[in-house]
């Protein structure tokens, strides 16, 4: 796997390409939020609902976000205030304070397509700096107009989930506190591999929403993340990322955000560990010895917590061109998540 450094900061880099293979088979994040408000772009990290209040007390919006990002699990959150009735430069602006801080999942008040856009291009761009993080947002519409949205967003980093239930006021529900109380969820999950679907939100209670198969099919295989209601309770049905295909071609090799979690999960607990043990190291063969036994421990711990199914072709070398430079590859398979058990019976009367 040929990885492109293009600066000359020391430090433990990452890349990532995947494939689908046939034959074989951390607990907590923060949320980061764009939302709409008067303030400065400073972004403010708040751990519970009584933070919040000193910082935005005075914003209803924000502070209905923010409890339900933490009613539905996350540790914490960061808020950039992008200015009231944010134009996309200002959207631009707070995105990009967001892009340096470390998060997991992001959102935004915000639910126009360029808005969209914005957010997914600043999660992109920080995954690619080695602060991995997804954006959750919600939209309304039928089936055909949400796969067009997911379309357009096409993206592994981007999850679109809809469309809308309403509330009991027979009011559609704000795609901004959807996403809310769906980005708190996904930040507490200790366990990357878990899938979403099944879960039930914390916080909003809705009308009676189903789904007719026929529709969930449409949009999952449109990068859409159904989402219907039981007994009041507003649950996911699956979870997916708008990346449906690679250039012109279909391709649902990034189809479940676990698989997406899980990258992220291996990559960043092996630059932890890398970073740590080998901070002042000499680049020498027994150096690199102790590098590929503890990606192989590394690896083994998650292949153990049931985070990865198998691992192997670990190879440890040093660069040709650059001798300060380590090359580590090695190739692993993501713990799948269990979405469909088929019966079949035979009967003999």
């Amino acid at each position: 796997m040929n990885i492109n450094v293009t600066g000359e900061r020391p430090g433990v880099y990452s890349s990532y390409s995947a494939s689908l293979v046939t034959s074989r088979r951390s607990g907590g994040k923060t949320v980061g939020v764009v939302a709409s408000g008067a303030g400065d772009l400073a972004p403010r990290r708040v751990s519970s609902l009584s933070e919040a209040a000193q910082s935005f007390g005075g914003d209803a919006i924000v502070m209905e976000l923010l409890s339900l990002v933490f009613q539905n699990g996350a540790p914490s959150a960061i808020v950039v205030l992008a200015g009231e009735n944010p134009t996309e430069q200002e959207i631009t602006a707070a995105a990009g304070k967001l892009e340096t801080e470390d998060c997991g999942v992001v959102i935004c008040t915000e639910n126009s397509l360029a808005a969209m856009k914005i957010m997914r291009d600043m999660a992109e761009s920080a995954a690619n700096s080695r602060r991995e993080r997804v954006y959750i947002t919600a939209a309304d519409g039928t089936a055909a107009e949400l796969c067009a949205l997911a379309s357009e967003l096409q993206s592994e980093r981007t999850v679109v989930f809809g469309p809308l239930p309403k509330t009991s006021e027979n009011t559609v529900l704000s795609a901004a506190a959807l996403a809310a109380a769906l980005a708190g969820q996904i930040a507490a999950l200790s366990d990357p591999a878990i899938p979403l679907g099944g879960g039930t939100l914390s916080g909003i209670a809705a009308k009676t929403l189903t789904l007719a198969d026929s529709v969930v099919d449409t949009l999952v295989r449109g990068g859409v993340s159904p989402v219907e209601t039981v007994s009041g309770r507003v649950t996911v049905v699956r979870a997916v990322t708008t990346r449906t295909r690679s250039g012109e071609s279909e391709d649902f090799t990034w189809r479940e955000l676990s698989t997406v979690m899980i990258a992220d999960d291996v990559l960043s607990t092996l630059r932890s560990a890398l970073r740590a043990k080998f901070l002042r190291a000499k680049n020498l063969s027994t150096t690199r010895e102790a590098v590929k036994t503890q990606v192989m421990v590394e690896l083994e711990a998650k292949k153990n917590s049931e985070i990865i199914a198998d691992y192997g072709e670990i190879s440890v070398n040093q660069n040709e061109t650059e001798p300060s430079r380590c090359d580590v590859s090695f190739r692993f398979a993501v713990a799948s998540g269990l979405n469909q058990i088929v019966i079949g019976a035979q009967i003999v009367i």
